[in-house]
């Protein structure tokens, strides 16, 4: 397996519809819309990043894309997503190695359900969790643990 990443841009629509597709397979609760993803890879301070497997032959080869958003010195990743088939393969690291390389090391925060299995890889990745919103996701109602991405030492 041979992974790519790449940003997107508004440009890359038919992508963009890929990233959506992919979102609505596996979040379903949380899916963004096309035009969600078109909109943030139009910003300056936003990135849409898609992971692809270059031995696939197949047209759709998308099998992960991530959205952030960097102020200053400080970004906020808000959607991850990996096809199932692919966790646990490298592809989730490589796409927060790319923005990491892109942003520039930044202080990378996010919001992440209490029960997602999505924590662990989070903590491998060197997260830290530093604290909770209490029932702020709904579809089931839950609460959202908040977790950080720091540069004191060397991660990722």
């Amino acid at each position: 397996m041979t992974l790519k990443v790449k940003r997107l841009f508004p440009e890359d629509l038919p992508l963009l519809e890929e990233c959506a597709e992919l979102e609505r397979r596996f979040l379903p609760e949380e899916a963004w819309s096309v035009e969600s993803f078109r909109s943030e890879s139009a910003k300056e301070n936003g990135y849409v990043l898609a992971v692809f497997d270059e031995d696939k032959t197949k047209t759709k080869n998308i099998i992960g894309c991530l959205t952030a958003s960097k102020i200053l010195d400080e970004g906020e990743l808000t959607t991850i997503v990996v096809a199932e088939q692919y966790r646990n393969k490298g592809a989730g690291r490589q796409l927060l190695q790319a923005l990491l390389k892109m942003t520039g090391k930044i202080s990378l925060f996010l919001e992440v359900r209490e029960s997602s299995s999505a924590r662990e890889f989070y903590r491998k990745n060197g997260f830290t969790e530093i604290g909770k919103r209490k029932n702020f996701y709904r579809n089931p109602e839950e609460d959202a643990i908040l977790m950080k991405l720091s540069f004191k030492e060397e991660v990722c």
